[in-house]
């Protein structure tokens, strides 16, 4: 059940019969495993109930503010980032580096 709440709260979801916890019981057959069942090691959870929502793909960006190796950067930005959250992100990065110029 402390699983299940977990996730409720993570994704903003309200009802607990949208959030099931489920096991194998054969080829593409499900069962909810029982509130009270032990995860017993478990590293990875079957769920059932409601879409999840998909993973943000990550762009990493490496860029220059000048000519010595010490002025390269790397960003990570999800994809489909506008230009302007690049560039915020670069002069974000280069003040922070103390870099004269690059604001």
């Amino acid at each position: 059940l402390e699983v299940r709440k977990a996730v409720m709260a993570k994704l903003g979801e309200s009802m607990l019969s949208n959030c099931k916890i489920v096991k194998s019981i054969g080829k593409g057959s499900f069962t909810s495993m029982p509130d009270g069942e032990r995860l017993g090691g478990k590293s990875e959870l079957g769920f059932l109930g409601r879409s999840l929502p998909e993973p943000k793909a990550v762009i990493t960006v490496r860029f220059t503010s000048g000519g010595r190796p010490s002025d390269i950067f790397d960003l990570e930005l999800d994809a489909g980032s506008s230009v302007d959250a690049l560039r915020g992100k670069m002069i974000a990065s280069a003040v922070a580096q103390g870099k004269p110029g690059c604001a």
